[in-house]
């Protein structure tokens, strides 16, 4: 009977080992690449009844933002659903661009978050998840999960964990008010206005010294920036956000409302560059606020409340 109680024990505790040494492996950090698949080889979805025009595509709208007094070298790096520009010398994106439409049109619904980050091969820098470990920083995503996954689906989705689509972002920052414009941008504005394009980075501080994760010198942003901009009977108009690293506890997107023009003045680069100068100018210059009930909302209200 002792023989057999000691063979129970032995297979217990050999048991525990096993399912510890799969919990570790499954939930562990990784550094592993994981494979690019062919810019070709994407189908994108886009709104019925949508006419492409050389100004707007699916990802884009009026080209890619570019250096105005930026300072160092941007990469441009393709992917399922979004587009990254990447500062190899400050180890982050510079931006990264991306466009959400109704989910009129079908939307993924459900699927589950990636549990781990990648390494992007692309980059020189090849940024570690490990980097940000104790760093007391977030691994801030700027094109978003949610928003991408649901448009785009799951491969897409995986490619937001790109090390190159992450900066450092202090947790009540990305989790809080950051977290809700996503939301905001990706389940509101994009319904309520079909379609909306988006481009999201870092900025930093010319007079603040130079702050870094110590582990690789990934340099650490001061602010953080989104531009949307919506067309509204076929002209462009533009909303802007810039962010500290630390907002006020209980601040709303709408308390960082900016135009466009301030956002390049603070980041260095110039967005829209492929419009009108005149209609550039009066798109960037505007301090709009598109959660504000748009005459599709009201319609819908007054129709839903007419019902009753």
């Amino acid at each position: 009977m002792k023989k057999k109680r000691k063979n129970n024990w032995l297979f217990l505790l050999l048991a525990l080992i096993f399912i510890g040494a799969f919990l570790f492996d499954y939930f562990k950090p990784t550094d592993k690449p994981i494979e690019i698949q062919s810019q070709k080889e994407i189908t994108y979805k886009t709104s019925p009844n949508k006419k492409e025009s050389k100004l707007n595509n699916f990802i884009l709208y009026a080209g890619k933002p570019i250096s105005k007094n930026y300072p160092n070298k941007i990469k441009i790096l393709e992917n399922k659903g979004f587009m990254v520009g990447y500062d190899e010398k400050r180890k982050n994106p510079a931006w990264a661009a991306y466009r959400v439409f109704s989910c009129e049109y079908k939307c993924n619904i459900g699927l589950k978050r990636s549990p781990k980050f990648f390494v992007d091969t692309r980059t020189t820098a090849e940024v570690k998840p490990s980097d940000y470990s104790k760093s007391n920083y977030d691994r801030g995503h700027l094109a978003p999960n949610h928003a991408i996954a649901t448009r785009y689906g799951r491969d897409a989705q995986y490619e937001t964990f790109f090390m190159s689509n992450i900066v450092p972002q202090k947790a009540n920052l990305n989790r809080e008010v950051w977290a809700d414009m996503e939301k905001e941008i990706a389940d509101r504005y994009a319904d309520e206005l079909e379609e909306v394009w988006v481009i999201v980075g870092p900025i930093y501080d010319d007079n603040v010294r130079d702050r870094f994760l110590t582990r690789n010198k990934i340099e650490i942003p001061d602010r953080f920036f989104a531009v949307v901009l919506d067309e509204l009977n076929n002209k462009p108009r533009t909303m802007a956000y810039i962010m500290p690293q630390k907002p006020p506890h209980n601040s709303l997107p709408r308390d960082f409302i900016v135009s466009v023009d301030e956002v390049e003045k603070q980041s260095g680069l110039d967005f829209f560059t492929e419009l009108n100068d005149q209609i550039e100018e009066k798109a960037e210059s505007q301090i709009n606020d598109f959660s504000q009930p748009t005459i599709k909302s009201l319609a819908e209200s007054f129709k839903s409340a007419s019902k009753f």
